[in-house]
């Protein structure tokens, strides 16, 4: 079983997202940066959330085995806000202080449920509720303020909802996909053949 607090442990590569107050690790392994893991170098990420801002994190890879491992502490993650933020990684000299940029990407940062209980659904997910709960006639003052196509739900037809309906459930059923793969499963839609002799 895989230890999720041991750096050797964590992916080659950037998460695409995490959530706020926890600990994220990734390792560096490529062969540019590797080429740097020489101890003249220094290799650190620019995290900065795309909403723009003053609030930039700062981290420092160090160099285990002749990889680089990276990690922001839950700390560090605990004050980033909900939604994307972008990152770029640079390689300095250390002899000099001259840098380049190596690459760049992004992190999509999820709230932190225990401190932050709020509505932390998709707009697709709150959409198909919404229109869900309007064809179970049971929409209340929520569910009359989402419009969709310039319609409000509560005016919109049975026919016309359950064309909404099967398009949000596509929407979420690919967001639901995505986080399983993220996760290591497979697709819910994912057929499995399993051949005998």
């Amino acid at each position: 079983m895989t230890d999720l607090f041991d750096p050797a442990s964590a992916p080659a590569t950037e998460p695409a997202g995490f959530v706020a107050g926890d600990l994220v690790m990734w390792r560096r392994v490529d062969d540019l940066t590797v080429q740097y893991a020489d101890g003249g170098h220094s290799l650190t990420y620019a995290i900065r959330p795309a909403a723009g801002g003053a609030t930039v994190v700062n981290a420092a890879a160090t160099v285990v085995s002749g990889e680089w491992r990276v990690s922001l502490t839950a700390a560090q993650t605990e004050s980033m806000a909900p939604g994307r933020w972008y990152w770029s990684a640079y390689i300095t000299r250390v002899s000099d202080g001259a840098r380049v940029q190596v690459d760049d990407g992004e992190f999509l940062v999820e709230a932190n449920r225990v401190v932050n209980p709020s509505d932390t659904r998709s707009h697709a997910r709150k959409v198909l509720d919404a229109i869900e709960a309007s064809i179970e006639g049971r929409a209340g003052d929520t569910v009359q303020s989402y419009t969709i196509g310039g319609r409000q739900i509560n005016k919109m037809g049975a026919d016309e909802l359950i064309k909404w309906r099967n398009y949000y459930r596509a929407e979420v059923a690919a967001e639901d996909d995505a986080a399983r793969l993220q996760n290591g499963l497979p697709a819910q839609n994912t057929i499995r053949v399993r051949f005998t002799s």
